[in-house]
C-alpha cells in the first residue's frame, strides 16, 4: 500500500523505496519487508545507477561485511538463550558497535566508495536498530526482544538485497 503511495507522488521511485519511512516499515513488518526486496530486484538499470551513483562494489562489499557481522554480533549477545539473561554491558557493547558501524559506513562515502543515498538508507536502518536497543533496555521484556529479532533479521535480509542491486549494477 505504502510503495503503491509512493509511487504515484513526485519523487524518483527507486529513491522513494529505499527512503527512511519505507526501510523503517520494512524493519517492522515481514510482509513490508518482502515486498520491498521485490520492489528492489525489479528496479531497472538506469534507475539503479541513478540511485548507487559512485557506489562501487567493493565499497559496499565491506559496508555489507561490516553491518551483518554487527548484526550477527548483535544476536549473539542479545538474543535470548536458556540460562542466559541480558545485560546492561551486553547492550552497551552493542551501542558501541553500531557507532563504529555508522562512522565507518561515512568514512566509505568520504573516501567516495558509496553514493550519499545509499550510505543515508545504511544509516537509517542502524538508527532504527538503535531505537529498538533504547527500547530493550528501558523495558527488557519478552516483547521488546522479539522485536530486536525480528529487526535484525529484517535488516540483514535488506543488507543482502541491497548487495545483489549493488553487484548487478554498480561500477
Amino acid at each position: 500500500m505504502l510503495l503503491r503511495g509512493i509511487m504515484a507522488s513526485g519523487q524518483s521511485y527507486p529513491i522513494q523505496i529505499l527512503s527512511g519511512e519505507v526501510l523503517i516499515e520494512a524493519l517492522e513488518q515481514p510482509t513490508k519487508l518482502a515486498e520491498l526486496v521485490k520492489k528492489i530486484e525489479e528496479i531497472k538499470e538506469e534507475e539503479a545507477r541513478k540511485l548507487l551513483g559512485k557506489t562501487t562494489k567493493s565499497g559496499f562489499r565491506k559496508i555489507h561485511e561490516q553491518i551483518t557481522s554487527a548484526i550477527d554480533r548483535a544476536a549473539e549477545i542479545l538474543v535470548p538463550r536458556p540460562g542466559k539473561k541480558i545485560d546492561e554491558r551486553d547492550i552497551d557493547n552493542v551501542y558501541f558497535i553500531l557507532a563504529q558501524r555508522l562512522i565507518f559506513v561515512r568514512y566509505q562515502v568520504v573516501r567516495g566508495q558509496v553514493s550519499e543515498f545509499l550510505a543515508k538508507s545504511v544509516a537509517e536502518m542502524i538508527k532504527h536498530l538503535l531505537k529498538v536497543l533504547d527500547e530493550v533496555k528501558e523495558k527488557k521484556n519478552q516483547e521488546s526482544i522479539v522485536r530486536l529479532t525480528r529487526t535484525l533479521e529484517s535488516m540483514r535480509t535488506m543488507m543482502d538485497a541491497l548487495m545483489v542491486l549493488v553487484y548487478r549494477f554498480a561500477r
